[in-house]
Formats: structure tokens, sequence, C-alpha cells
């Protein structure tokens, strides 16, 4: 009993420790992540416009992602100032690790809060060390509110309505599809998701829960606004309709044979990192201990099963909606694909977890905490010692990058805020160019010689309410 417990505690200990690690680090690059000109940009029109005239405007003519746009709205670079611009990779991290913790206590719940909440902790450290471009998905606010957040809010929605079915409370239904309005809003991948889900939700209501079908099935009504909010708003057709023929594309047999190659290296790159095929095995174990102590039916386990499967499948319709206008333009944003390792981890968490449970006869606790505590230290190992992101901005911030790149955006910012308060009629400045920057970090959205991307400029001259921003030695004035 006493070495069984040395186990467990160990297997907590360097969990903990893991949590530890990457939260630092991830802590760390949000202390040197500034917005860029793109971000300015928006926030700007919303201080021009006003929050319901820029949303309404945005929705017709930009794209139909209602939650993004509302999101940008209410950011601290709308009613502050970019100094709070720190805080949004902090706050948004968190969100995704409150939103895996109530995913995990509300299917897990007889699990304790501490650990659910190391699990789930766990769990974002270990996504984040493979996460591509978090420069574009974490540490830019438009990224993660495309990337990130409807992972967030769909995972929300979800242990919400379980906790539902668990309490038949009222309050965690309204939650529930606060949430799942929210989620359809963010990112048209999730298209290739949402409805899935809310068909196996009806299925499983329809089997164990029928009492719940009314309800459920208003909960379902909410689903389908918001998706056909996202899919037939102006901007959406004309996002669509500009880019390319949907038709053309799906006939094309190479397209079909790029996308099923580039999905299956890029699945089969994310299974082998060891942070997160060691996390998925621990997690799975655990998960199918939990299960066999509850002693579900069969009917439900099945069901369960097949709804894992029925995500980690979703994940290819979801890869599909993007890489078709990204195809058409040549080119794929690997960033694509972190809602798609989000679901994928989950998924075959759940997936391991049921099937595991099936399998074994008994669960001896002493072996169980052995073979969690050693894949616990290989996790830590593989974490700590791996090229990967954590390693990217620790590179960075000991060579220094870091410090220099704070202090050009600082200087930059500087220069607008000074000449913003002048009397001069004519309110312009020269920058220099970002020469180094942490690309772990920073997405560039940057102007370039003689307003060639003249957006960027007018984004910064917009939110400082300047007449004109420049690069030194511009040739070419705005007007």
């Amino acid at each position: 009993m006493r070495i069984e417990k040395f186990f467990s505690s160990l297997f907590i200990s360097l969990l903990f420790a893991s949590i530890l690690w990457g939260f630092g680090w991830i802590a760390l690059g949000a202390n040197f992540s500034y917005p860029n000109a793109e971000d300015l940009g928006i926030a700007a029109n919303f201080n021009q416009l006003g929050f319901t005239s820029c949303f309404s405007k945005m929705l017709i003519y930009n794209d139909g992602r209602y939650s993004a746009n509302a999101f940008h709205g209410i950011s601290p670079l709308v009613w502050s100032t970019y100094r709070y611009y720190l805080f949004l990779p902090v706050f948004s991290v968190l969100l995704f690790w409150v939103s895996l913790f109530i995913l995990f206590k509300s299917l897990l719940d007889n699990f304790k809060n501490s650990i659910a909440a190391i699990f789930s902790g766990v769990s974002i450290v270990a996504l984040f060390s493979v996460f591509i471009s978090t420069s574009a998905t974490i540490y830019c606010w438009g990224g993660t509110l495309v990337y990130v957040y409807p992972c967030s809010f769909t995972l929300l929605w979800i242990g919400f309505i379980v906790y539902y079915f668990h309490t038949a409370r009222g309050i965690y239904f309204v939650l529930s599809a606060l949430s799942l309005f929210v989620s359809t809003g963010f990112n048209e991948m999730f298209l290739g998701l949402t409805p899935v889900l809310l068909l196996l939700l009806f299925l499983y209501t329809f089997f164990f829960e029928k009492k719940e079908l009314l309800t459920i099935t208003s909960l379902i009504a909410v689903g389908l606004s918001g998706i056909c909010l996202l899919v037939f708003a102006p901007g959406s057709s004309q996002k669509i309709g500009s880019n390319f023929s949907i038709s053309e594309r799906l006939l094309d047999m190479s397209f079909w044979g790029y996308f099923l190659n580039h999905y299956k290296i890029s699945a089969a790159e994310f299974f082998s990192h060891t942070p997160i095929w060691t996390s998925i095995l621990f997690l799975g174990i655990a998960i199918a201990g939990y299960l066999k102590k509850e002693k579900l039916n069969n009917s439900k386990l099945i069901f369960f099963l097949i709804a894992s499967l029925s995500v980690l499948i979703s994940t290819l319709p979801m890869a599909l909606i993007f890489f078709l206008p990204m195809a058409a333009m040549g080119e794929v944003q690997e960033r694509v694909f972190t809602p798609i390792y989000v679901l994928l981890f989950v998924s075959t968490v759940m997936l391991l977890g049921i099937t595991v449970s099936v399998f074994i006869k008994k669960v001896y606790p002493l072996y169980k905490n052995i073979m969690l505590a050693i894949l616990a230290c290989i996790h830590l190992i593989g974490l700590t010692a791996m090229d990967g992101n954590y390693k990217s901005i620790k590179r960075a911030y000991l060579d220094g990058e870091t410090s220099i790149f704070a202090s050009q955006m600082e200087h930059r910012f500087t220069m607008f805020e000074s000449a913003a308060r002048t009397d001069n009629k004519w309110k312009k400045v020269s920058i220099p160019a970002l020469n180094s920057y942490p690309k772990i970090i920073y997405y560039p959205t940057e102007p370039e010689p003689n307003r060639k991307s003249v957006n960027w400029n007018f984004a910064y001259e917009e939110y400082f309410k300047l007449d004109e921003v420049l690069l030194i030695g511009d040739t070419l004035v705005r007007f």
C-alpha cells in the first residue's frame, strides 16, 4: 500500500512539474507579446465606428465570424491601451485550461478537482509544445480567436450539457446554449465538427435521456442558428465567392491526393512527439481505471466509443474546409492544424480510455501507478528535451532577441504616442523597419518601403490618430 501511494504521488508530482515548466515559458512569451498592425487596425475600426456599426459592417463585408468579430470589439486594444495586450495570451490559455477542466470533470465526475485540473494543465502544456506557429495562434489576438477560442467554447458547451444531464440544473443548460452559440462564430472549420456533435447529442438523448429530448432539441436549434449566421452572413458569401470554385476543386483528383497526403503527414508528426503520445497514454489509462470503477453499461460505452471515433474522423472535413481555399491560392498555412491537433488529442484520449476499460478485467492499482509514473517521467524528459516551442521561447529569451524586440516596439509606440500629442497640423512619424523579432512570439504584419503594404501603415495611422506613418528612407508619401 505504501509503495502504491509513493508511485501515485510521484506521478502527480511529475505532472505538476511539467505544468510549471510549460506555463512558465508560455507566460514569459506573453510578457514580450505586442499587437501587430492587423490587430491595431481592427481595434481602430471599432474605436472610430463604435461596436454596433463596426460589428455589422464586418458581418456584411468581411466574413460571418460573429464571435471573433465581437471579441475583437471588446479587447483591451479598443477600450484601453495596447499595454494590456500581454494579458490576452494568458487569458486565452487559462480559458482553454478551464474548458478542458470542465470537460474532464463533467465526463469523469468522480475525479477530484485537483486531478482534473492537473490533467487539463498537462494536456495544454503538451499541445502547446507542438502547436504550429504559436505567434499566429497564441500570441496574436486575431489568430487566437480563430484557432483556439472555438476549441475552448466547444469543450465548454459539451462539458456544461453533460453537467446538465447529471444534475438537471437549468443554469448548466443556459451556459451550454450560450457556449454553443459562441463556439460556432469563430471559424468555418468547425462546420465539419459541430453538426456531428449535435447529431451525437440528439442520438444520446434519444437512446439514454429521452425525457430531455425537447430540451436538447432546443439546444440543437441554438447551434443550428449559429451555423446559419456564420454561413449566410453577407460577408461569408462574398469571401467564398471571390476565392475559388468549390465544385472544380472537389472534382480534382490531384487535389484529393495532395490533401490526404498532407493530412496524413501532419497527423503522424503530431502523434510522434513524446509529450503527445505519453500524455495520451497516461490520460487514457487513468480514464480507463475510472470507467472500470464506474461500471458503465455496455450500450453507453459503445456509444461513447462511436462518439469519440466520430470526432476523430470529423477532423478530416474540418481540414478540408480550409484546404479548399488555401490550395486554390497556392498555399497551405500550417497553423490551421491547431484545432485539429486539439480534437485529435481529446478524441484519442477518450478512445484509448474506453477501449482499455473494455478489455482489462481488473485494475491493479500498484501496476497502474508504476506505469503512470514511468510515462510521466518520460513525458517530462521529452517535454524539456525536445526542440519545440518551449525551446524556441527559451532560445529567443537567452539570446536577447525578445529584449531587443521589446525595445524596438516600445520605441515605436512611444514615437506614435508622442506625435499624437503634439499640436502639429500634420502628424507624421518615420519609424525604423523592424530588423529583428522572435518568430515564436510575433506574427508580423509590418509596413513595407514606400507604403507597399499600405493597410499596415493605415492601421498604425488610424489607431494612434496620426496623419502619416512611414518607414525611414521612404520617398513615397501618403498624399
